[in-house]
């Protein structure tokens, strides 16, 4: 068995990388206690992913235990905006285009730290 023995083990290490982590669907398999990866068993995977409040990338679950798949948490901001890209609709444009607005604002309010900071260290220097 891998690192994980359940989704509740991957769920917290999901939560403890900040939401969003990769693993290979072979740890995943693992975790969920299966041997074999057919295609009843990755929809059985997804669901029990689900239930702990896990969503994955791809939508669809491979069955080639060496993919990588992408886990985050449904209720994360990530999971929102995640959700959001993979869900064409004017509602979920707007959750992105806010994600936008607000990467742009901690953007400009880190040039603005920045330029106070540079200021300081040329009256410093000018002393």
């Amino acid at each position: 068995m891998g690192e994980y023995s359940s989704t509740k083990e991957v769920l917290k290490a999901v939560e403890d990388n900040g939401g969003i982590m990769t693993m290979t669907m072979g740890e995943i398999r693992d975790a969920c206690g299966f041997e074999r990866l057919r295609s009843n068993v990755v929809d059985t995977i997804s669901r029990k992913l689900h239930a702990v409040g896990l969503g994955h990338y791809p939508r669809t679950l491979p069955e080639d235990q060496n993919r990588p798949v992408r886990l985050y948490t449904s209720e994360s901001m990530f999971g929102e905006w995640f959700e959001a890209a993979l869900r064409p609709g004017e509602d979920n444009d707007a959750k992105l285009k806010g994600l936008l607005d607000l990467f742009n604002n901690k953007t400009a309010q880190r040039q603005r730290k920045a330029l106070e900071l540079a200021e300081k260290l040329v009256d410093v220097l000018n002393g």
